[in-house]
């Protein structure tokens, strides 16, 4: 006699569903220390010539560049661990090249890093977000950022700094100094042969102790300098609708040439010069002393202000 069949057990899919998806919020629940582990320790020191140049990578925490009296790069700091994040080295005595690296800018998670370099060396930085801090160079510097802060201190033969949204904050001695943001603030401290300084929406200041040639350029951000020019120095501002403020000694010998279309113009450096109108808007020009140096600031609608120590 043929037996019917049997049923068959089919176990229920819920119990390894529920399983798996409690797997996922585990998981999901980590923090991003727990995910990335633990961060990585650099330490490494090579041998590097004292006019020798290097690029440094790194998108998001921090760099630390300082001069030092020897010829070798010292490079220690923190790299998070796990997510892809490493730090590479490459070179030789004369130029090398370092950073982090990851899948993806986006994916990099904050790394630290600080270099010592000798105070010649040539030195070129690319960040995003990281802030960028040099002290004590006497060489070329680059740096490029699109949100970092950068500060500078220091004595360069060539000093370029570029960020977008960041702040630059440079106390220096050098023959040529160029600082430009876009909505940051950059304050120039120091002297130089050929300075300039420029904003679309910053504010930008210069406190001089004897600039020969400097240049100063925003759309809305206001501008102040104080300070010295040399005797044949030159100053030169000009703006959209940002207010201007020009703090010089009373005994200084210039030529000066201020003009705006719809603002004014306040002169305390010279009070028997008053501004007249023109054609174009209000200007004001006189010579102080021999006329030495030269002062010149055009404005669109900003105001003006001449003030002296």
């Amino acid at each position: 006699m043929t037996r019917p069949p049997q049923p068959v057990s089919i176990r229920h899919p819920r119990p390894i569903v529920i399983a798996l998806l409690a797997i996922g919020l585990v998981l999901a629940a980590q923090s991003p220390a727990q995910a990335q582990g633990p961060d990585r320790r650099i330490e490494r020191t090579v041998p590097f010539d004292a006019d020798g140049s290097f690029r440094i990578y790194n998108m998001t925490g921090s760099v630390r560049v300082e001069a030092w009296d020897r010829d070798s790069l010292s490079i220690t700091g923190t790299v998070p661990g796990g997510r892809g994040n490493s730090f590479f080295f490459g070179g030789t005595r004369r130029g090398a090249k370092m950073g982090i690296e990851a899948p993806t800018d986006l994916e990099q998670q904050p790394a630290h890093l600080v270099i010592r370099a000798p105070a010649r060396a040539h030195v070129w930085i690319k960040s995003a977000t990281a802030n960028v801090v040099l002290v004590g160079l006497t060489g070329g510097v680059d740096v490029f950022s699109t949100s970092g802060n950068i500060k500078f201190q220091g004595e360069p033969d060539q000093l370029n700094l570029e960020t977008m949204d960041g702040n630059i904050d440079v106390d220096a001695r050098g023959v040529w100094i160029r600082a430009k943001t876009a909505s940051g603030i950059i304050t120039l401290r120091g002297t130089g042969e050929d300075i300039a300084a420029s904003t679309v929406s910053g504010n930008i200041s210069l406190l001089s102790g004897g600039m020969r040639r400097a240049r100063i350029e925003t759309v809305s951000g206001d501008i102040a300098f104080a300070g010295t020019l040399t005797r044949d120095g030159a100053l030169t501002v000009e703006s959209h609708s940002g207010a201007t403020d020009i703090l010089l000694p009373a005994s200084m010998d210039g030529e000066f040439d201020l003009s705006t279309y719809q603002g004014t113009i306040r002169n305390d450096f010279a009070p028997g010069k008053s501004p007249i109108a023109e054609s174009t808007g209000m200007g004001l020009h006189f010579t102080s002393g021999d006329g030495t140096a030269n002062v010149s600031v055009k404005t669109f609608k900003g105001a003006i202000v001449l003030r002296k120590k």
